[in-house]
Order: C-alpha cells, then sequence, then structure tokens
C-alpha cells in the first residue's frame, strides 16, 4: 500500500522548514515578518482593541466595534457603509509620505500599502479601503478603493493636492470575498497593483508609469474604510492585516506577504 505520509521525517524536518498548513504558525510569522519591514508605518492586524472597541492606534466612528475571528482563524474589523462606520488618526507627520525623504535610502523611496479585504455591495458607490485623501482644500494625497463603475480596484495619487494620476485595474472586487491587495509608487516611476485571491497560486500584477515625482504632504486623516477626512465613500465590508509602508518594498516581501497569509484566508 503506497505511503502517503512519513511522520518521523515531519517531524525530523519541521526544525528546518515552515510547515504552511499550520495556519497559528502562519499568523505568527505573518506578524513578525511584516513588523519587521523597513519603513513600516502602520499595521493594522485589527486584534488590538481599546476600551471602546477600536483600534488601539485608530480613533472609531458608527459600527466598527466588532472584535471577532472569521472562522476562527484572523481577527477583522467589520465596517458598515450604513452607520459609516470608519477607523481614522488625526493628521500626523509619519503618515506623510511624500517619496522623497532624505533619511531614506533613494533606491528605497515611494510607498506600499495594502492587506485583505472584503466588499459588499459593489457597484453602488465607491468604497475606500486605506486613503489619506480629501478633495477639500487640496488634501489629496494617497488611496487604494474600490470604484463603483464596474467594481475596479483603483490606486490613486497626487502630488499638489488638487490633480492626481490613478491606476485602474483590469480586476474586479469580488463580493463577499477576501481579497490580498498592495498598492506600489516609485517617484517619477511606475505605480503598480498587486492583486489575488486566497486560492490562486499566484500574484496578478498590473502597472503604469505615474510621472508623480512626489506625494502631496496633505493635512487630510488617515482613514481605514473612508475618505474625504471621514465623511464619505465608505466601505462595506471588512479589513484585515492592513499596512503602510514609508517605501517600495521589494516585489518578493508583497509576495511573502501573500504566501503566508492566503492560507489564513482560505480557510475563512
Amino acid at each position: 500500500m503506497a505511503q502517503i505520509s512519513n511522520p518521523e521525517l515531519t517531524r525530523n524536518l519541521s526544525p528546518d522548514f515552515h510547515r504552511r498548513n499550520d495556519l497559528a504558525l502562519n499568523h505568527a510569522h505573518t506578524v513578525s515578518f511584516i513588523q519587521n519591514i523597513a519603513g513600516l508605518v502602520g499595521f493594522w492586524p485589527h486584534a488590538d482593541r481599546d476600551l471602546s472597541g477600536y483600534d488601539n492606534r485608530l480613533t472609531g466612528a458608527g459600527t466598527v466595534k466588532t472584535l471577532q475571528y472569521d472562522n476562527n482563524i484572523v481577527p477583522y474589523a467589520q465596517f458598515d457603509i450604513a452607520g459609516s462606520a470608519y477607523t481614522s488618526h488625526v493628521d500626523a507627520a509619519v503618515f506623510d509620505i511624500t517619496g522623497t525623504e532624505t533619511y531614506m535610502g533613494s533606491s528605497y523611496h515611494g510607498i506600499t500599502m495594502g492587506g485583505w479585504w472584503q466588499v459588499s455591495n459593489l457597484g453602488v458607490t465607491n468604497e475606500a479601503l486605506i486613503a489619506k485623501w480629501n478633495s477639500t482644500g487640496s488634501n489629496k494625497a494617497y488611496r487604494l478603493y474600490v470604484g463603483s463603475a464596474s467594481s475596479l480596484i483603483n490606486f490613486t495619487l497626487s502630488t499638489d493636492g488638487i490633480n492626481n494620476v490613478n491606476l485602474a485595474s483590469s480586476f474586479a472586487a469580488p463580493e463577499d470575498t477576501w481579497f490580498y491587495l498592495v498598492g506600489w509608487w516609485q517617484p517619477s516611476g511606475n505605480m503598480r497593483l498587486y492583486f489575488a485571491l486566497p486560492s490562486d497560486s499566484a500574484l496578478t500584477m498590473e502597472s503604469q508609469a505615474s510621472g508623480i515625482a512626489s506625494i502631496r504632504n496633505s493635512t487630510d486623516i488617515l482613514s481605514i474604510g473612508s475618505m474625504h477626512g471621514g465623511t464619505s465613500d465608505f466601505l462595506e465590508g471588512r479589513s484585515s492585516m492592513t499596512f503602510l509602508i514609508r517605501g517600495r518594498v521589494p516585489e518578493i516581501y508583497i509576495e511573502t506577504i501573500f504566501d503566508l497569509t492566503s492560507p489564513l484566508f482560505a480557510a475563512t
């Protein structure tokens, strides 16, 4: 009879290889890996909560108070468009990512932001994922959102707070299904979007020239689940493992985050 698994061999090799079907280990490796990426500005797994039920480092609005696990695997924040729910942080220098920071190596200048999301009520209105963006007062900076038209993923940057360059992908957000998304930008170079479902074996990447040399130092608040200073484009859905990085990380990092996290979301 054919032997499918050799338990003794598995035990012998476990110290040397990451057993990717071990969801708890995937969870542990994900958190430590992201927290050690150079230029990390914010990481919101949405597991830590204050006494009001909101993230320890973000204020809350509406109904973002649910602390639970999706199928006992991953923590998430639940956003409710009917309750105008979102999380945010007041304007702070740490979120003013311009891509020209002199204390960062020039070969690393840029921005990387992403995470895992679920989106509902597709095609009704724009739904913001993460943004520092307000059309009023020349306060556009950067944003990831799902557009109302065909539910396509969009990545937008502004150099002056008024005008902007938008990368509209050809892939649409699936409804009520976890998806991985990362926006990446190189000053005076390319904008990229990386996208995948938990069951995908590899990421899909789309890019375009941006022509943007630096991002506007906006005074808008940083929001997850809304845009325009927390006044519109509210997200109906979920967010988990959300991150913001000052710099353009190597592609292998974006792929590694997906490799570590996709088994978690595939199991939800």
